[in-house]
């Protein structure tokens, strides 16, 4: 017997969170609109976020592990410290977002944009950019991208 995720509107999310609620896992929250929510420090792992609207959002030091937000919309978000092992973010917009520090290992960038976003200090081990848009976005020493990777290639800014 298979049981349907829970759902919560923005409305019940902002008011939870308020209230000291940090755990929104396994959650179906498909094409709920987040944007300019603070939600720092949320768990939203294995949680189904496709197509949601999380466009400056604050995340930073979040857990998305596992998380799907494919087509979403996380431009200019801010996710500083956050976890997105193995999150699919297929065709997902990150574009201005700020990720420094997180974990995206194993992701799913695929056909994703992230132009201009912050990628300095962001362990990409092990993730997929088939026609990721990485254009004008951010790395430094501590970036780890995956093996053959060339970021120059892609138009990376070195720092």
């Amino acid at each position: 017997m298979l049981v349907n995720p829970k759902t919560m509107s923005r409305a019940e999310i902002n008011q939870s969170y308020e209230s000291g609620r940090r755990d929104y896992r396994d959650l179906n929250l498909r094409q709920v609109d987040l944007s300019g929510l603070h939600l720092q420090g949320v768990n939203f792992s294995a949680t189904d976020l496709r197509e949601a609207n999380l466009s400056q959002s604050d995340l930073c030091g979040s857990t998305l592990r596992y998380t799907n937000l494919k087509n979403a919309n996380l431009s200019e978000a801010k996710l500083r410290h956050s976890n997105l092992t193995m999150a699919q973010l297929s065709q997902a917009t990150l574009s201005c977002s700020d990720l420094y520090g997180s974990v995206l290992r194993g992701a799913y960038l695929n056909q994703a944009s992230l132009r201009n976003a912050i990628l300095q200090s962001v362990d990409l081990s092990g993730a997929q950019l088939d026609g990721t848009d990485l254009t004008g976005a951010s790395f430094d020493i501590y970036t780890i991208f995956p093996e053959e990777f060339k970021p120059i290639a892609a138009q990376m800014i070195s720092l």
